[in-house]
């Protein structure tokens, strides 16, 4: 140990998360554990760079501009770039962050039908309608409250938009509760019943079909491996498990297949 040689170049980073330029589909971004948020702009294994610090997390390419990215760093801080990612400043007016709870990895989409229109999760759930210039809260706190120990429980882990109606809206939190407004936060619903008592990892809401949904679950924390997955067809008021025979692991996410949106998972 007299001596140490730095080691920077080691393939070994965890992404939380990633997405693609649809306009530039070889374009990719990503966070990663302890490395940011990484880019290439070609595709290729040898091109990526560094383009902000900290845990990288949930990173959005808006669908109409490519230069304009948001990205964040642990606990919901959320920055935008103008210019494909070369520099970041903060997209935060409005969110009362210091008196909110946050998860590590706290959630942001954007609506698939107006690149203006973004949510963001705390305890609460906040919208935006200028590109993050300004953000308005739409709910109370979602969840049971802070949750016990020196970590960010009681926070939104996942936001779920409808691709092809505005205001409808699903949210699921780390203390077991997924709601649902049909109207940008005027009105709420409760929709957990029937489902576990268990962290939700993720709400895909149906691209044609807003009633329809699909819920995972992880029970990680809890010491339970089972492969937790529901969906609905009527905005919550009923879920159906639909594990089947999945193996024995927490689900963190599911994608609808956009050309069989009825049956491919």
């Amino acid at each position: 140990g007299a001596t140490w040689t730095p080691r920077a170049n080691m393939g070994n980073s965890q992404f939380y998360a990633m997405t693609i330029d649809k306009l530039n589909p070889v374009r990719l971004y990503g966070g990663t554990q302890d490395n940011g948020t990484l880019r290439t702009l070609t595709g290729a294994i040898n091109t990526w760079d560094h383009i902000l610090g900290g845990d990288g997390f949930y990173t959005i390419v808006d669908h109409t501009n490519s230069a304009i990215i948001y990205a964040e760093f642990q606990n919901g801080n959320l920055r935008k770039s103008t210019n494909t990612g070369s520099s970041f400043f903060s997209a935060m007016t409005g969110i009362d962050y210091n008196n909110e709870r946050h998860n590590w990895s706290t959630p942001i989409e954007m609506a698939p039908y107006n690149n203006n229109i973004l949510y963001y999760g705390s305890n609460i759930l906040y919208k935006t309608t200028n590109g993050a210039s300004l953000w308005t809260a739409i709910s109370g706190d979602l969840t049971n409250g802070p949750g016990a120990g020196n970590l960010g429980f009681g926070t939104i882990t996942t936001i779920g938009a409808s691709p092809n109606t505005a205001g409808v809206v699903y949210v699921g939190t780390d203390d077991a509760n997924v709601w649902f407004t049909p109207d940008d936060g005027n009105n709420w619903t409760n929709i957990s019943d029937g489902l576990p008592d268990r962290w939700i990892t993720r709400v895909t809401v149906h691209p044609t079909d807003p009633a329809t949904a699909y819920v995972t679950l992880s029970g990680y924390k809890v010491g339970d491996h089972a492969a937790h997955i529901y969906k609905t067809t009527n905005s919550g008021a009923d879920w159906t498990p639909i594990g089947g025979n999945l193996f024995d692991a927490p689900i963190n996410d599911v994608v609808i297949d956009p050309d069989h949106p009825e049956s491919g998972l």
